[in-house]
């Protein structure tokens, strides 16, 4: 049985308190610090220009971070340079890794919704 344990981490300014599996507090604490690089910088790019709740700051965020992956997974930045991306080894399963990079989409979709959740204020 996998242990989960609550880590402190800083985005945009605020502090959230996230679960992860035992032994992954290093990883999660990358990702956050990576999100906080990205919400900041699209702060500076848009953020200042437009009113922006922290929602929907950090919802643009999640969008631009899955379109970079998804590109990255489809090859597309490879296009773009004109290098194929490297050719899967025969061991290699592509739903597997398909399946692996959805369940990962839908963990940060799962945060994300959470932290939305916990911000939102009620309508007067």
């Amino acid at each position: 049985m996998t242990q989960s344990v609550d880590v402190e981490v800083v985005i945009h300014g605020k502090p959230y308190t996230l679960s992860c599996q035992r032994g992954q507090e290093g990883h999660l604490r990358k990702l956050a610090e990576i999100t906080d690089e990205r919400v900041n910088k699209l702060w500076r790019q848009v953020g200042k220009k437009m009113v922006l709740s922290e929602t929907k700051l950090l919802v643009m965020t999640l969008l631009m971070l899955a379109d970079e992956l998804f590109d990255a997974k489809s090859g597309a930045h490879a296009k773009d340079t004109g290098t194929a991306p490297p050719a899967p080894s025969p061991a290699h399963d592509p739903s597997a890794e398909d399946e692996h990079y959805a369940n990962k989409i839908q963990s940060i979709t799962d945060k994300i919704a959470t932290i939305s959740h916990k911000l939102a204020v009620p309508s007067t």
